[in-house]
């Protein structure tokens, strides 16, 4: 349960902190569709990822570029996967 604690108190010091980098990737154009801001999109978050302290790099693919990140302390250690997408569909149609 100590680490539960610790971990909610990291949290609640560095709230203000990760709200703002959520808020610097939200605000970061990305509409895959379009082929708009994802190159730019994908090297923000390699650049976040990578400041935190995790080895990235950018694969690039005959569509967009994946980013990949991952700490390895053990390699017999738990493997734990992450899969999120930073890109978005377009806002059309506005007028529904």
């Amino acid at each position: 349960m100590d680490e539960l604690n610790t971990l909610e108190k990291i949290v609640e010091t560095k709230e203000k902190e990760y709200l703002q980098s959520l808020f610097t990737l939200l605000r970061q154009e990305s509409i895959s569709t379009q082929n708009v801001g994802i190159a730019e999109c994908a090297e923000l978050l390699q650049n976040m990822i990578h400041e935190i302290g995790i080895h990235t790099r950018l694969i690039e693919t005959d569509g967009h570029p994946v980013v990949y990140g991952e700490i390895i302390t053990d390699p017999n250690d738990f493997t734990l996967l992450i899969y999120g997408h930073y890109d978005v569909q377009p806002p059309e149609p506005l007028h529904k």
